[in-house]
């Protein structure tokens, strides 16, 4: 009759080990998951932002600031702003 509840014992504290492990993992795949969802968000928004900017330059340029002798001049905004043949 001993050993049977020493027994049970044992297998109850692996059971709980097992259970506390599969929680632990659901956890982190769901976290996992969320992640996912919000870098996937994240990179559709500056996408978003990239085409607004890319639209604009080229359909509205007005709409954006010029340059002057004043302004710090910035390659990259030459670039996206009159694309790479026109330099």
């Amino acid at each position: 009759m001993e050993e049977n509840a020493i027994e049970a014992r044992g297998k109850g504290k692996y059971a709980l080990l097992t259970h506390l492990a599969i929680i632990l993992a659901a956890k982190f795949g769901l976290i996992k998951i969320v992640v996912g969802i919000a870098l996937v968000v994240l990179a559709v928004k500056a996408m978003l932002v990239m085409a607004w900017m890319l639209a604009v330059s080229q359909h509205a340029p007005h709409l954006l600031t010029q340059h002057t002798q004043h302004t710090q001049h910035n390659v990259i905004f030459d670039i996206i702003s009159h694309g790479l043949t026109h330099h």
